[in-house]
């Protein structure tokens, strides 16, 4: 009397090896290419929300300014601003308090002074510059993460009554 045996012959077994051989690269090569692309695409929001949040601190600051000590009309771009305004709000001591905002890079961090209070504006910063031409405050950043570099240039106009006096 011959017992039936239950499982898998040599010939199908090697016919399921081959094919998995084909198919289980092409899993693990997709997986890979996720994997790095979530990588490459976070490490490009980081570096853009840096810039981002440094040009609204920017923005902000020199919308407000009446003068600036480093930046002088035509002079080549420095690595370093400071710039400062008088708060003429109800909410100011005697009517008018004096501010001031320093921003100074220290590779890879960008520091904003308000008033002796330092604090990072972004963390991937790999240069800045500052110049300006008449009223009008070029900045040009450049922000760099792992494999990403992303740069931004754009001017502002600081407040026109005693601006840059």
């Amino acid at each position: 009397m011959m017992r039936s045996q239950s499982g898998f012959t040599l010939v199908e077994l090697l016919v399921a090896l081959g094919v998995m051989s084909l198919i289980l690269p092409t899993v693990i090569t997709s997986i890979y290419q996720i994997a790095r692309g979530t990588t490459q695409i976070n490490n490009e929001l980081i570096i853009q929300q840096d810039i981002e949040l440094a040009s609204s601190w920017f923005t902000r600051d020199l919308a407000l300014a009446s003068s600036s000590d480093d930046v002088e009309d035509g002079a080549p771009p420095i690595d370093h601003m400071l710039i400062r305004w008088i708060d003429q709000t109800g909410w100011a001591v005697e009517g008018e308090e004096s501010h001031y905002v320093e921003y100074t890079l220290v590779a890879p961090n960008l520091y904003r002074n308000y008033d002796g209070n330092i604090t990072i504006v972004a963390r991937h910063v790999s240069s800045i510059a500052f110049s300006r031409v008449g009223s009008y405050i070029t900045i040009a950043m450049t922000s760099t993460s792992e494999d990403r570099t992303v740069g931004l240039s754009y001017f502002v106009e600081p407040r026109p009554e005693g601006a840059f006096e």
